[in-house]
């Protein structure tokens, strides 16, 4: 394998035994760098009384799988393990007996609900939610019934919050994430929460963690919340662990790793900070959270040509102001940006769509176009089907169940309100658009459709087409793709909202649609089509954005080479000079003289170039 010198780099430093954390942008080799970090760690000979042991962690099984493989491969002596793996093995001992890992949330909700009275309970909602047509009375409280139901769904979800945390305890706080968007959440957590369910959440934490009480069983997730509170020592059975996809790394995970001695063990992270898009289920980027000093980069993308790079590096540098590397393409490929109004979906790949809901849409659009098309749909069925039911009992004003989405809403007038106010709340406003476009008995019809279609496609493994959202299309490539329009309303603004002609700008509405726009363009090797988007913005937004950007690529790439040069002859020095001179060398590293650390490394090689 020959490797580029941002890969040479990571290798050596690996070599060396440093612990360090790589951002690695989409498509730049991580995994095949990581293998290479791997081989030449293991060439270490291991501060134990063994052979050098590494593992190789990862979220994902997928993803450990394959990692697994290449080491085997490649007859390198490191594990492949998820952290729940990791965490399964460990606890075994003690928590076999109650492991009904895939069951266990089941077996648990189906406990709470038989054994726990929970009454119905009323729980305030959040004041001006919704917009008030007589302004000139004074505002009173209003209150949604809550079914005793839902107030157990409650339970269940803050207690997989507090698993996921690096917290010792069960607490109000776990409560915080799970408070329905309408609710007030002073109400919510000092009401309701502490008053009626919050003991109850502590005590059945208290009976899973109990190795005697074998009615409440150990599920992926508290396997690892136990392991954590174990208080895990990683160098015991491990020389080096590297961490893969870490921008997904979960609090719960964080702390393992930040309490790791590191003068034991050497600790690698590597991961895409701008690929986080799952912080809104507890994930916090490692990248930028690990205790962790030395960085590198991988920034050269193998995927995709320079016009998909110059798009990526525009859509990132215009958000995040700690983007400093752009990304560069692969020379090779003749990447390509193309804007179309309407595309004949036979010529893509895939389609790439913000929400479920556009994930439906695109589906009866290819279908419509060519109904011999062989296509895999990844939709939520189910989740649009109970919508299209919530609306029709709205319509009737027939009491909601507490736990429907539109339960906030007492007439279709106020929904429509609400739709016009948050365009982007997606599981309320994406399927409310879809029933306007097409009527409740039309797209009723599409759902049976699409059902026909996904019952009859299970066995097969080849498609002409696959759609997918932006979410879901994480860890995917494709030669040819489309980005579809519902991306529309969470990237673009009116300049002017109160005129409906107004001209629209690029201004994303948060930093997670940012993550997820660049997520679905770097998901393409050969060509990236933008459907039925607000206006022509590519070239502008890349002209506009790396123009006023002062790095240039190569100046950029020559000053990180110089640092991790000097980084790897002072980890090379570190190892043979005295203690006093060590300390000399530490300043000379904070003055980053670099000239100064050279000559040291030089004249030290010459001294002992036998131990080297």
């Amino acid at each position: 394998m020959n490797l580029t010198q941002e890969q040479e780099n990571i290798v050596n430093f690996a070599q060396i035994g440093n612990s360090f954390k790589v951002f690695a942008y989409a498509g730049s080799g991580k995994t095949s760098t990581m293998i290479q970090a791997c081989k030449q760690a293991t060439k270490r000979e291991s501060k134990f009384n063994r052979y050098t042991q590494g593992l190789f962690l990862a979220f994902n099984n997928t993803i450990a799988k394959d990692a697994a493989k290449k080491l085997k491969k490649n007859s390198i002596n490191t594990t492949a393990k998820t952290w729940h793996s990791l965490a399964i093995s460990n606890i075994r001992p003690l928590y076999g007996h109650k492991m009904e890992l895939k069951k266990a949330d089941q077996i648990l909700r189906q406990y709470l609900y038989k054994s726990f009275f929970i009454s119905d309970q009323r729980i305030a909602v959040k004041e001006n939610i919704i917009k008030r047509r007589d302004t000139s009375k004074a505002p009173t409280i209003q209150f949604r019934n809550v079914s005793s139901r839902v107030c157990k769904g409650y339970i269940i979800k803050a207690i997989n919050c507090y698993f996921s945390s690096a917290d010792h305890e069960l607490t109000l706080d776990h409560f915080i994430p799970i408070c329905p968007n309408w609710a007030d959440m002073d109400f919510f957590l000092n009401n309701f929460v502490a008053n009626n369910i919050l003991s109850i959440s502590q005590q059945l934490v208290e009976n899973i963690f109990n190795t005697e009480m074998n009615q409440f069983p150990v599920s992926f997730s508290s396997a690892l919340k136990i392991y954590q509170l174990s208080k895990p020592k990683l160098h015991i059975d491990y020389d080096f662990v590297i961490v893969d996809e870490a921008q997904d790394t979960d609090l719960v995970a964080l702390d393992i790793l930040n309490n790791q001695d590191l003068s034991k063990l050497q600790l690698i992270v590597v991961g895409d900070s701008f690929q986080q898009i799952y912080s809104w289920r507890g994930a916090l980027d490692a990248l930028n959270n690990v205790k962790v000093a030395d960085t590198f980069y991988l920034s050269k993308s193998f995927r995709f040509g320079k016009d998909v790079a110059k798009l990526s590096t525009a859509i990132l540098k215009y958000s995040f102001s700690d983007f400093q590397l752009p990304i560069t393409g692969n020379l090779e490929k003749n990447s390509k940006i193309y804007e179309i109004q309407d595309c004949t979906y036979s010529r893509y790949d895939a389609i790439i769509t913000r929400t479920n809901a556009g994930a439906f849409d695109a589906f009866i659009k290819a279908i419509e176009q060519n109904p011999q098309l062989s296509i895999s749909v990844e939709i939520d069925i189910q989740q649009i089907q109970s919508y299209i039911l919530d609306f029709e009992k709205l319509e009737k004003g027939i009491k909601l169940s507490s736990d429907s989405a539109l339960t906030l809403f007492e007439n279709i007038e106020q929904l429509e309100e609400y739709v016009e106010e948050n365009p982007t709340d997606s599981d309320i406003s994406s399927p409310f658009r879809l029933i306007v476009k097409m009527g409740i008995n039309e797209l009723k019809e599409k759902i049976q459709v699409i059902a026909k279609v996904a019952t009859n496609s299970k066995e097969q493994t080849q498609f002409d087409l696959k759609i997918t959202t932006a979410h879901k299309s994480k860890g995917l490539e494709f030669n040819h793709i489309v980005l579809f329009e519902d991306f529309n309303s969470f990237l673009f603004q009116k300049m002017d909202s109160t005129e409906n002609c107004s001209p629209l700008i690029y201004a994303p509405v948060s930093e997670e649609e940012v993550r997820l726009f660049y997520v679905a363009v770097t998901r393409a090797k050969e060509s990236v089509t933008l459907e039925n988007f607000s206006l022509i913005f590519v070239e502008s937004l890349v002209r506009q954005v790396l123009n006023a950007t002062n790095f240039s690529v190569k100046n950029t790439h020559q000053e990180l080479s110089m640092t991790n040069d000097i980084k790897l002859c002072h980890s090379i020095l570190l190892k043979y000079l005295s203690e006093e001179n060590s300390t000399h060398l530490k300043n000379l590293l904070e003055e980053n003289n670099i000239f100064e650390i050279l000559d040291e490394y030089f004249n030290l090689f010459t001294q002992t170039k036998d131990s080297f």
